[in-house]
């Protein structure tokens, strides 16, 4: 059987490390309660910066988060979905296990990235992250399997950027499909630079 070629994908190539990760991971406990758990970690690189344990603390403001970053997943997930999330909108609380008053609050989301075609569909497009509470706030990325045939059920909230509920977007599209893969984060305090539209890259997958 002949080997596939590579597919191009949204301007973001998708593909995930091989570990997770620890115990003291902020987000990590949070998502555990929607039953995400040990997922691997999402690859995602602003600019030379990758996130990791060695850097996900930023001050704003900061020109670096103003662009769409790069993000990697295995191209063998045909169709997947890319969320974006603040989860500590309205100030972030004393305990992880909670979001924000105003949390979770969807930045970007994108469905149907797929593998046969060119891009996916963008239901909202990249918001850079800031916050102008006295305590930095938790932005996650969060990657999903779904069936490419989907007709995803996607509450209005994502369209404007009010609270949702992870669980409930997890039981709305069960017969789709629809299944956690991989996440990352970061840790942001300040407020975001003047917003310039994301670069329009173009990646090839692995």
């Amino acid at each position: 059987m002949a080997k596939r070629r590579p597919r191009l994908l949204l301007p973001m190539l998708i593909a995930t490390s091989a570990h997770g990760f620890t115990e003291r991971d902020p987000v990590g406990v949070y998502l555990r309660q929607f039953g995400l758990l040990e997922l691997p970690q999402l690859s995602v690189r602003y600019g030379d910066v990758l996130l990791d344990d060695d850097r996900r603390n930023f001050k704003l403001p900061s020109r670096l988060l103003q662009r769409m970053p790069t993000i990697t997943w295995n191209a063998s997930i045909d169709c997947a979905m890319l969320l974006f999330v603040d989860l500590d909108a309205g100030g972030r609380p004393e305990s992880d296990l909670l979001a924000g008053s105003n949390g979770p609050f969807v930045h970007s989301l994108w469905t149907h990235c797929p593998g046969s075609i060119l891009g996916c569909r963008v239901v909202k497009r990249y918001l850079a992250p800031g916050t102008t509470a006295p305590r930095e706030s938790r932005y996650v990325y969060l990657l999903f399997r779904h069936a490419c045939d989907a007709e995803l059920k996607l509450p209005q909230s994502f369209k404007w950027g009010t609270k949702f509920s992870i669980a409930t977007l997890l039981a709305e599209n069960k017969n789709a499909g629809l299944s956690p893969v991989a996440y990352n984060y970061m840790l942001v305090s300040g407020a975001p630079a003047v917003a310039k539209r994301a670069d329009k890259r173009v990646v090839r997958g692995k």
